[in-house]
């Protein structure tokens, strides 16, 4: 969907430390940045990946030709920090530096951080405009804008020129079926729309190269955005939105019986429980007792913010966030995932009407250890 940008194309990429030409071979330190300490840079501000700044190594004798300008390093280096975040494969990062590199020369083109002709902005050229990926100063974040490239963006607002109606999903990188199996051009393309499809395949040597030089470390610190669990959402589509950060920060684990924080972490039922609380919804505390409450839905007629049920009685509840994707505190081995709506959910349901009323959701929440009584503690 973007220009090709990039001024000039070089052979040797600028990417290193200011004034410092390592010999080949030498192991440089590189700060895996975060929001509070250098994911964004010049005047960009907003969510992101927060918390202190994680480290990771590049090899710079692996990187033959490849200089590294600090911006360049920054961007190379969050992107990696939250494809591993992300649990996803080296190759989505491939992907991520091929197309930010044709879109911002790795976010080194100044022109790149204001909005072009169409709107769009970032290092991955993302449309700033309402019903788009966000504000401009979010798609100025290295951490936002990477985790949107991936995994799309889902709106709650539509209007005039928007992507689509409240609730769609914009398709990112993991969205795009069979990505891992197509050339990283064409999965580049899928998820950009570029008017110069081709233009990303000169970039994957160079990316490849990165990939295998750049190695994440502790990634504690290196979650977008600490979730306040004492916040209050102003609307149903924001408490989905700190459901899906609670899923993004690695310092949130699936814990039975969790109810947050100071457990470690939520179960299925205690995070759809903090989740409406947050609007001042108080749902029982089990999936088997969440799905008596509100109206049924089909999945045709799901909207964000309705609950998805395994079983009857329920012995997992997730939360749909529109796209054919769901916030859900899965299990021990999983964890807390936003994912694709797995499996045959048994029914669906939804709890706050247009109006914002509720139905049968005022009950007292119960103790968290009576989920113990339904279905298997992995749900």
């Amino acid at each position: 969907m973007k220009p090709e940008r990039v001024a000039t194309v070089v052979a040797v990429i600028v990417l290193a430390t200011v004034g410092v030409v390592a010999p080949l071979g030498l192991v440089v330190l590189v700060p895996l940045m975060s929001a509070g300490s250098g994911a964004l840079d010049g005047s960009s501000s907003g969510g992101g990946v927060g918390g202190d700044a994680c480290m990771g190594t590049i090899s710079v004798g692996a990187v033959k030709g490849v200089i590294l300008k600090d911006r360049q390093k920054k961007l190379v280096t969050t992107i990696v920090t939250v494809v591993k975040r992300d649990k996803l494969p080296d190759t989505a990062a491939v992907i991520a530096i091929m197309t930010a590199k044709q879109e911002s020369d790795l976010g080194a083109d100044p022109a790149s951080r204001q909005p072009n002709g169409d709107g769009d902005a970032g290092p991955f050229q993302q449309r700033v405009l309402p019903g788009w990926y966000g504000t401009l100063d979010e798609i100025n974040n290295d951490a936002y804008a990477t985790e949107a490239f991936l995994k799309g963006h889902t709106i709650a607002y539509a209007g005039a020129g928007s992507a689509g109606g409240p609730g769609y999903h914009i398709p990112g990188l993991v969205d795009i079926d069979g990505w891992q199996t197509m050339s990283l051009t064409a999965a580049a393309q899928a998820v950009q729309g570029s008017a110069y499809p081709d233009a990303y395949a000169k970039w994957e040597p160079m990316a490849r190269q990165l990939i295998g030089a750049t190695t994440a470390g502790t990634l504690g610190g290196c979650t977008t955005g600490s979730a306040d669990e004492k916040g209050v959402s102003k609307n149903l589509a924001e408490a989905v939105e700190w459901a899906k950060g609670i899923a993004a920060d690695d310092s949130y684990a699936y814990v039975w019986g969790g109810n947050g924080k100071a457990d470690g972490g939520y179960d299925c039922s205690g995070l759809t429980s903090a989740l409406y609380k947050r609007i001042g919804v108080n749902l029982p505390r089990t999936a088997a007792e969440q799905q008596k409450v509100g109206t049924p839905v089909t999945r045709d007629q799901l909207k964000v913010g309705d609950l998805i049920f395994w079983g009857t009685p329920a012995y997992h509840v997730a939360t749909y966030i529109g796209g054919g994707q769901m916030v859900s505190a899965d299990n021990h081995v999983r964890g807390i995932n936003v994912e694709k709506i797995y499996g045959n959910p048994s029914n669906y349901r939804r709890i706050v009407t247009g109006g914002g009323q509720t139905a049968g959701a005022n009950n007292p929440a119960r103790d968290a250890n009576t989920e113990k009584n339904y279905g298997n503690p992995s749900d």
